[in-house]
């Protein structure tokens, strides 16, 4: 991700790179344990880490939110939405087509996939995606569209954090709501879509960078803990959807706590990471991880299966896999989704002035 320093120079910041890299590693791994049976029938705590990474997701959402802070402050509604536009259609319509290409050649029927890869180009909010990882786009994009809505007449940081408030307030009370009421599972599509279940982690990161731009009083203080609690509600409630064993629970949440401190001390950070980690290299990682995300499920597995048909051992067929799957999304992060950007951007130039968000920045959102 990049910002900008005091002085108005563009900067990447490393750690918040490295750590969207992490996550999707998390989700990735995650997902690996579905591929080898030895490991998803192994419940003991030597794979709860790997079995806890959905929490990638989540940590994403957060993430998301301090992007979001950042990049809304100062712009309008539609500067902000133009921005994300650029940020998230190129890879997605990419990822689509180049998973779609792997179903076709893998057998799916023609006519499923265009219905699928449909979905996932329009970001259609509802309907089966080309790949299961695209169920995140559509919160996102609410939760852009929210944004920009409330930034109507002001795009202050007071305005983003009055957001942040009330998306925190509803979500948390339809988490302390959902423990004494009946209420629509968190995996219902349109409540997820309503951000209840997920906004409490927007509105964490939304006001970790308002404790960064503006710095920490009282009142930030305990809202920052009242939405980490609704975030534990979400975490537990998540666990219980994979019948939580073998320490899964407290890896989930050591995860997630460590990554929330690494978002808020990031820019603290920033000059001793520099003397350590090229910033070229976390960008690179950072850029990555949006297409990695999209891929990994449906064109891994497949590269997977395809290794294991030919005879490969299956630990083998799934390194090879996901190393293929890296590559790839490597490939797409730092050479054809820039060159469609650009092509984007000055295309909507013609009609409106210079495209917005010139700046080159990793992966805006989650998961």
């Amino acid at each position: 991700m990049t910002g900008r320093d005091t002085a108005g120079r563009t900067r990447s910041l490393i750690a918040l790179d490295l750590t969207r890299f992490i996550c999707a590693g998390l989700v990735v791994a995650f997902h690996v344990t579905g591929w080898l049976p030895s490991l998803m029938a192994d419940t003991g705590p030597a794979t709860a880490p790997l079995r806890a990474g959905w929490i990638g997701v989540e940590l994403f959402f957060v993430l998301s939110g301090v992007v979001i802070a950042w990049s809304a402050e100062g712009a309008s509604p539609l500067t902000f939405l133009g921005r994300r536009a650029l940020r998230l259609l190129p890879a997605a319509w990419i990822c689509a087509s180049i998973t779609a290409l792997v179903l076709i050649a893998d057998g799916t029927p023609a006519g499923e996939v265009a219905a699928r890869w449909r979905n996932s180009v329009t970001f259609a909010p509802v309907g089966r995606a080309i790949d299961g990882s695209y169920w995140t786009l559509g919160i996102e994009v609410n939760f852009y569209l929210a944004v920009a809505v409330a930034l109507r007449g002001s795009a202050t940081i007071d305005r983003i954090e009055r957001i942040a408030v009330a998306l925190g307030v509803a979500s948390l009370t339809w988490w302390a709501a959902s423990m004494t009421i009946d209420l629509l599972p968190m995996q219902n599509r349109l409540i997820q879509l309503t951000l209840l279940p997920y906004g409490c982690f927007f509105a964490l990161g939304i006001m970790i960078r308002v404790v960064q731009r503006q710095g920490a009083t009282c009142g930030r203080v305990l809202t920052m803990i009242a939405l980490a609690a609704a975030c534990v509600a979400e975490i537990f409630a998540h666990a219980g959807e994979f019948a939580p064993g073998g320490g899964m629970v407290g890896w989930a949440l050591a995860l997630f706590a460590a990554g929330v401190l690494v978002i808020l001390f990031a820019e603290r950070w920033q000059d001793r990471l520099a003397t350590r980690v090229p910033a070229r290299i976390a960008v690179s990682l950072g850029l990555t991880t949006y297409p990695l995300y999209l891929l990994h499920q449906e064109v891994g597995r497949t590269a997977a299966r395809w290794a294991d048909g030919a005879g490969i051992d299956r630990g083998v067929a799934v390194a090879a896999a996901l190393t293929i799957t890296l590559a790839l999304a490597l490939w797409i992060a730092t050479r054809v989704e820039p060159a469609m950007r650009r092509v984007m951007s000055a295309a909507v130039s013609r009609f409106r002035g210079p495209g917005p968000d010139s700046l080159r920045s990793a992966f805006p959102s989650a998961g």
